[in-house]
């Protein structure tokens, strides 16, 4: 009778250990999330004629600055983000219609550009910090915080010695996640 009472007690704490090494294995995977910020005009006609999943394709906001014949001063932006970490990530090449593949992103540069970007971020309480220094040439041109308010929707920064607010919201990625490091 003592052997089975031991082995009941030793197979419990093997459950609720496998349990918990289980919920500590789920809390250091990343959870990603999209959001897109613009200035009122784009952000209203995207919110009012697009679904949210036109957004990761970025078919919505070609439309608009189509349709638009890209207004000066009018604009998106958007990011990839890791809500614990504030970690961005940039979609990979061998992303399909089923599998999302997520890299770092850490720097842009176009192949028909001299401008190139770089990113730093973090997650401060309930806002996400993005550090973005632009370079032209290899020099450094500018630099400026975006501080977004994940909970209020609202991205704050500062433009020509100006505070500008702006409208974010979220967007789903589409598919099964994959992160390449």
């Amino acid at each position: 009778m003592r052997r089975l009472s031991l082995l009941t007690f030793l197979f419990s704490v093997s459950i609720l250990s496998s349990g918990f090494t289980n919920i500590l294995q789920k809390s250091k995977e990343p959870e990603i999330k999209g959001i897109i910020c613009g200035t009122d005009l784009y952000m209203n006609v995207l919110i009012d004629n697009f679904p949210k999943e036109a957004i990761f394709s970025s078919k919505a906001e070609d439309s608009i600055y189509e349709e638009f014949d890209y207004i000066d001063g009018e604009y998106f932006y958007k990011y990839i983000f890791d809500t614990k970490t504030g970690k961005l990530y940039t979609s990979d090449d061998s992303s399909n219609a089923f599998v999302t593949t997520l890299k770092p992103l850490y720097q842009e540069r176009w192949d028909d550009s001299e401008f190139s970007y770089t990113y730093k971020s973090e997650k401060k309480g309930n806002k996400l910090m993005v550090y973005t220094t632009e370079y032209e040439n290899n020099s450094k041109v500018d630099n400026w915080v975006d501080d977004i308010n994940l909970n209020k929707l609202t991205n704050t920064f500062i433009e020509e010695g100006e505070r500008v607010v702006q409208k974010c919201i979220y967007f789903p990625i589409p598919g099964t996640l994959k992160i390449s490091e």
